[in-house]
């Protein structure tokens, strides 16, 4: 409103299916303040004298001071027999509705999270094949002056973890960055507060560590029994 220099009881000119017509602003409302974010609302008589047809997406229900609740909503339902699709929500189960649509979305992330997960565990033990391939004689070397294979494997998993957990924070980073973004341009839309999940980050870290270490079974399997002699000869 502020942006097209617009103010309370000012005349607007609009285009409706039925012709142009003059109307009076005689409220505002923030982004996010009334359900469905519609930019602008008009009363019913009003749709009815510009539109051709009426397509109710949401129809709201104020209770009267002293109305029974549960003889209300039973008369609603008595009234929705006729209209299948429709649904009666009530403002807690309309929140719930809006958070399980977010959580559908959530799932895929998820879902697409563990593919990328996996795709990066198969790239770190590919890294890790080629980096023992390439330190064969250096890790002859580390076996002959006293190293034990346990040891061996250790190092190779401590690097495994090490590289799980660089990728982990570097995405985290970005990933927060890119949310704190978000949320600063869409505080026109609602969206005002940002929160990071410092609890759902940590555990990340902790499953990124754990994600490196099944990484390196088969790497570090393979660098225990590198012979010592060939190590050492090797080229």
């Amino acid at each position: 409103m502020r942006s097209e220099g617009w103010r309370l009881g000012q005349s607007l000119a609009v285009r409706f299916p039925k012709g142009p017509a003059n109307l009076t602003i005689a409220a505002t409302y923030a982004a996010g303040q009334q359900a469905g974010l519609f930019d602008y609302l008009i009363s019913i008589a009003g749709y009815d004298l510009h539109y051709t047809e009426r397509l109710d997406t949401q129809v709201f229900v104020k209770l009267a001071p002293g109305a029974d609740r549960e003889a209300v909503t039973a008369r609603i339902n008595r009234v929705l027999k006729a209209y299948p699709n429709a649904e009666l929500q009530d403002q807690q189960q309309f929140k719930e509705s809006q958070t399980q649509q977010v959580n559908r979305v959530l799932n895929l992330i998820y879902a697409l999270l563990a593919l990328a997960v996996f795709i990066a565990l198969i790239g770190i033990a590919n890294t890790l094949g080629l980096s023992i391939i390439e330190r064969t004689s250096e890790l002859g070397l580390l076996r002959a002056v006293g190293m034990s294979k346990r040891q061996l494997r250790s190092v190779i998993r401590w690097e495994a973890v090490i590289i799980a957990l660089l990728g982990t924070l570097i995405g985290i980073v970005i990933a927060v960055f890119l949310g704190w973004s978000l949320v600063h341009a869409l505080k026109d839309e609602g969206l005002s507060t940002f929160r990071a999940p410092i609890g759902e980050l940590a555990i990340i870290m902790v499953f990124a560590a754990f994600a490196g270490v099944l990484a390196a079974i088969m790497p570090a399997r393979r660098a225990a029994k590198i012979d010592i002699l060939d190590a050492i000869s090797y080229e």
